[in-house]
């Protein structure tokens, strides 16, 4: 199971308030694996680029101190500010997606850019979002893609290469985080208000 905390705190007792600082607050926390971290998992070894190489299997990926990487949070119903966010980079590197998670805004440019001198092609499956199927012959090849959508979350797989994939989790406000080391995540800036704070993992 898993469980989103703040920091230090326990899933069974009450969370802080945030404090408010100019109408603004940040949120942040932590979100943890409840009871014994399993052991990282493996897709074993795959040919990768003429070669074999260890695929690590990053569907479900818990530290040791329990917390879980690649967790999207965000609020829902968030207020949609104007901040035009950069664009946003998915790589294809060791025959794996990097990142393994993306959060974006809908209509904000993604490269979508392979770093492998080998055949890959990206496949966005059919959503909320149109899908689509980019050929990537070298490295150093690279396409732009939008999602015009709000969608939790959008697989992205090589057909090439089976065990590749990845998620895009696309949003039309810019309070939304993935979590990282420790299993941590931030939304800054907030507005003072009431929202619903929701984690989603993909199992």
């Amino acid at each position: 199971m898993i469980g989103c905390n703040r920091e230090g705190g326990s899933s069974q007792g009450p969370v802080s308030r945030p404090v408010v600082t100019a109408g603004t607050v940040a949120v942040s926390g932590k979100v943890t694996f409840d009871g014994p971290p399993p052991p990282p998992g493996t897709l074993g070894e795959q040919l990768c680029c003429d070669k074999k190489v260890a695929i690590p299997d990053e569907s479900l990926v818990v530290e040791a101190g329990g917390g879980v990487r690649n967790v999207v949070v965000y609020l829902k119903d968030g207020p949609n500010v104007a901040s035009p966010p950069p664009p946003a980079v998915l790589d294809q590197a060791g025959c794996r997606y990097v990142p393994h998670v993306l959060a974006v805004r809908a209509g904000q440019p993604v490269t979508v850019k392979s770093s492998d001198p080998t055949l890959h092609n990206a496949h966005a499956d059919k959503g909320t979002n149109k899908p689509f199927n980019l050929p990537f012959a070298d490295a150093g090849d690279a396409k732009t893609v939008t999602f015009p959508s709000p969608e939790v979350a959008v697989r992205v797989r090589c057909d090439v290469h089976q065990w590749m994939g990845a998620y895009v989790a696309v949003f039309d406000h810019p309070y939304y985080a993935v979590t990282g080391e420790g299993g941590r995540f931030e939304l800054p800036n907030v507005p003072a208000g009431t929202y619903t704070l929701v984690a989603w993992h993909e199992r």
